[in-house]
């Protein structure tokens, strides 16, 4: 191959080459940052540009699909939720979004419940209801009784948290610690 100019230029820089492995030098005063001088020959001789051409392998459509559904057995299930450390800000957090949801739709089926009720002879009058609520077993009615407040106190609290956050205020990691200690309940 014939070197133009340019190259010819390049190739005589080659003697000028500093090694990548020195880029300082000392000097009386300290150290001097040395920049290595890049030839064509040096970028060229890298390995990375001498790659062997590719082997290529011929499947049949059948034999594709099973190495594919293969390979895809041992790829990482995402979010892989192994990685996270979970710390009381994201159980929290978590704890907020189920029971707005939770909340949210508890609050629609029961409207909606309420507008069929006519329609599919059901009584949910607020006297029915009551009665039915008294007929349950006392262990009942205390599980039924957390159930309802508990998500309600949390759901309050967090939303306090947030706007409390919504005003700048409360964002070191230590007010955060012991704010979201007083949140939740810890074995002693």
């Amino acid at each position: 191959m014939a070197l133009t100019t340019r190259h010819a230029g390049l190739a005589l820089g080659a003697k000028r080459l500093t090694p990548m492995t020195s880029l300082c030098t000392t000097t009386s005063i300290g150290w001097k940052p040395t920049l290595p001088t890049l030839t064509l020959d040096t970028i060229l001789t890298q390995p990375r540009f001498h790659s062997d051409k590719a082997k290529i392998q011929v499947f049949s459509a059948k034999e594709g699909q099973q190495l594919l559904a293969d390979r895809r057995l041992h790829r990482p299930v995402s979010p892989n939720l192994g990685i996270y450390k979970w710390n009381m800000g994201s159980i929290m957090s978590s704890m907020m979004r189920i029971t707005g949801v939770v909340y949210s739709s508890s609050f629609y089926l029961f409207g909606l419940a309420y507008l069929v009720s006519p329609y599919l002879a059901w009584d949910l009058s607020s006297a029915n209801i009551a009665a039915a609520f008294a007929s349950l077993p006392e262990a009942a009615k205390s599980i039924i009784k957390f159930a309802v407040a508990w998500p309600v106190i949390l759901h309050s609290f967090n939303g306090m948290r947030h706007l409390t956050w919504d005003r700048a205020k409360g964002f070191n990691n230590n007010f955060i610690r012991r704010r979201d200690g007083q949140q939740s309940v810890r074995p002693p």
